[in-house]
């Protein structure tokens, strides 16, 4: 210990640092020449041509703090709070003659001086109580920062800062009601023994809000969204660039084929107006200078508008052409330039709350998914709704779909009820978890049911519908007679009937239809259908005859250019083999009027192919744009918008073909290119 000042660390082999910033060799002739150890001391410093250590040693730099005591220099760095001791540390260095003999080493800083236990006491209030880091269970605690929570979630919600009090005024709020000697757990448990010193430290809205939200406009951020029969769970999130700021939806995957897109346009209240505005800005310079000023005319728009119903684009198209006569294709908004807290954010759980999948764009959470289990909730609900051996309406209080409930609060889907016949032509109540198959049973069952109020009458119906077999000309092209009778059989019943969808009709109407039977006769009431359809096939055949009389003679005729074949083509486009299956009468309707279309059409065709071909480039234009519809299932929207659009184009074969044929509707091609620009948008 005499020698403390010739102690040195190696700074490379036999070169050594010595305190008061020397430098110094092993002498040559020491045993620990070329052996020496990380730190060393020397009895004796010898300086010739260069400063020498003799008579050393191999030391440990721990044994160096104790002997030197006051001689030691300490210095203090990053303080901070160390949730598993709770106390405030600190990284104490430890030097002896300018050498480090201790690196870093944990001490608790309070216990330095006076002044740093007063920068533990404010680490200690701003890391263990602010934000809430103190290990154990303090019940002020947990009610403060359950408190600050609720206000921050408020401020998340509203994308609004300046609800809560900042972390500095909470800081000097625990400050003010702590004694000064707290300063770690330690000191904080001994303060808290003291009587109602607890109870001080419990804070209430007044001390941590600087304003109160308006419970009107809190509720323009619902933290449930409702769609159809359930609700999905709604979280906010103010941290611009982050993946889930904005608006998070959370969506179990049993309902995602439940939901539509189109629901999620209109984001939630509290947002829609920004959103519209942010919209109205993005659109091309000539639309959008007929609506200023833009921030008003949001607002306006905004507040005429009805909430979640269809398409929030469809709507505001409409209400913009409404009030400024301005046309908006579907295509002309900014939607893909939206903000993110303009989007929400879709979040997939599975039935354990796990997430599964997330984006922004509904398209694409499509998760491929194991085959569908039975709900467990299905058998419960079965043993209450399904019933054997049905001969009447005498189930007014089912309900057309049941939800299915796996827990309090998550929805696996609905199960369907549909009245179903056997082979024996017995009737049940069944469930089923597939609403297109529990309507194709429902439809059948249905009309089993009414055959057992009028048996006699179906009977007969049936029997009326047996097409004669020396009509054979009439079923040309069809499968057979027999299949063909059946098939009008079949669309009779559905037409007086009613129930050609499946859905359910309510007890009141299902008897009055009984009754109307019952006095006019079934077969009285079909008579009109059954005109129809022979009408139909009779004016199929005649169409069949004059193409092929024609095409006979074309042989005689030089240059014939009429493809007889595609004529036959179209016919059997107007009417398939399985017609009487999905037409229903208006479309019978319509058929005879094609038919007729066609007929004249063909005589012109004859007369002048060019004509004729030069009127099908026409044609040609607008059927060839069907041909480029993505293959993917569309929305009902969409499927709707393209049944009009294939109807139109009947019409419009009419007035290119055939004009002197009164179409259905007014019809043009302008008509036509504005129908299919719906398309577009919607598609």
């Amino acid at each position: 210990s005499g020698f403390l000042r010739n102690i040195s660390y190696r700074k490379s082999k036999n070169v050594y640092q010595g305190g008061q910033g020397k430098e110094l060799v092993v002498f040559p002739g020491s045993v620990l020449f070329n052996k020496s150890g990380q730190w060393i001391m020397a009895a004796e410093l010898v300086e010739t041509s260069r400063l020498f250590a003799r008579v050393a040693a191999n030391i440990k730099p721990e044994w160096l703090e104790p002997l030197a005591g006051p001689l030691c220099r300490s210095s203090y760095s990053n303080p901070r709070w160390e949730k598993k001791s709770g106390k405030v540390i600190a990284n104490q260095k430890v030097t002896l003659f300018g050498l480090v003999i201790v690196a870093s080493r944990p001490t608790n800083y309070a216990r330095i001086n006076d002044k740093t236990r007063v920068e533990a006491r404010q680490i200690f209030i701003e890391s263990a109580l602010v934000q809430g880091e103190l290990p154990g269970s303090y019940r002020f605690l947990e009610h403060n920062l359950g408190l600050v929570e609720s206000f921050e979630k408020i401020e998340d919600r509203m994308r609004q800062r300046g609800v809560l009090v900042d972390d500095y005024t909470l800081y000097k709020l625990y400050d003010n009601r702590l004694d000064p000697y707290v300063h770690d757990r330690a000191s904080l448990n001994r303060f808290l023994k003291q009587r109602d010193n607890e109870k001080n430290l419990f804070m209430d809205e007044k001390d941590i809000i600087l304003q109160t939200p308006e419970s009107g406009r809190l509720s323009d951020f619902p933290e449930e969204l409702p769609i159809n029969d359930f609700t999905v769970k709604v979280s906010y999130s103010f941290n611009p660039g982050s993946d889930e700021d904005g608006v998070t939806v959370k969506i179990p995957l049993d309902l995602l084929d439940h939901v539509s897109p189109e629901f999620f346009e209109w984001l939630v209240p509290g947002l829609l107006a920004e959103k519209i505005s942010f919209l109205l800005k993005g659109l091309p310079k000539n639309i959008r200078k007929q609506l200023i000023p833009i921030q008003q005319t949001a607002a306006e728009i905004t507040s005429g508008l009805s909430l979640y119903q269809g398409s929030l684009y469809r709507a505001l198209e409409k209400m913009i052409f409404k009030q400024f006569r301005v046309r908006i294709a579907r295509s002309q908004w900014p939607a893909d330039k939206l903000p993110d807290h303009l989007r929400v954010y879709f979040l997939v759980l599975d039935s354990h709350g796990k997430k599964l999948m997330a984006s922004r764009n509904f398209a694409d959470l499509s998760i491929p998914r194991p085959p569908k289990k039975k709900p467990a909730a299905l058998d419960q609900i079965k043993k209450k709704w399904e019933r054997q051996d049905i001969t009447t309406w005498d189930f007014s209080g089912l309900p057309e779909k049941i939800p299915l409930h796996a827990g309090k609060n998550y929805l696996q889907g609905y199960a369907y009820p549909a009245l179903k016949v056997d082979e024996k032509g017995h009737i049940a109540i069944k469930l089923y978890t597939d609403l297109a198959e529990s309507c194709k049973v429902n439809q059948q069952g249905q009309l089993a049911l009414y055959s057992l109020q009028l048996p006699r009458q179906f009977k007969l119906l049936k029997k009326e519908c047996n097409l004669p077999s020396g009509s054979w000309a009439l079923y040309e092209g069809f499968d057979s007679r027999k299949q063909l009778s059946s098939d009008l059989y079949q669309f009779i019943l559905l037409e007086i009937f009613q129930c050609r969808d499946g859905s359910w009709p309510d007890q009141e109407s299902f008897f009055k239809l009984v009754a109307e039977a019952q006095k006019s006769g079934l077969f009285n009431i079909a008579k009109k259908y059954l005109d129809m359809i022979l009408d139909v096939l009779q004016e199929r055949r005649a169409t069949l005859d004059h193409i092929s009389k024609l095409e006979k003679m074309s042989g005689k005729k030089p240059n014939a250019g009429t493809n007889f074949n595609d004529f036959r083509k179209q016919l059997q486009a107007i009417l398939p083999k399985d017609f009487l299956l999905h037409f229903t009468a208006e479309h019978m309707k319509a058929a005879i009027r094609y038919c007729k279309a066609l007929v004249i059409r063909l005589d012109r065709a004859y007369a002048s192919p060019a004509k004729d071909k030069a009127k099908n480039s026409q044609l040609t234009v607008h059927l060839d744009k069907l041909k480029t519809l993505a293959p993917q299932d569309p929305s009902p929207q969409c499927r709707e918008l393209v049944e009009e659009y294939r109807l139109m184009l009947e019409e419009y074969k009419i007035s290119l073909f055939a004009p002197e044929i009164k179409t259905q509707f007014p019809i043009s091609a302008k008509r036509l290119e504005k129908k299919w620009q719906a398309i577009l948008d919607s598609c």
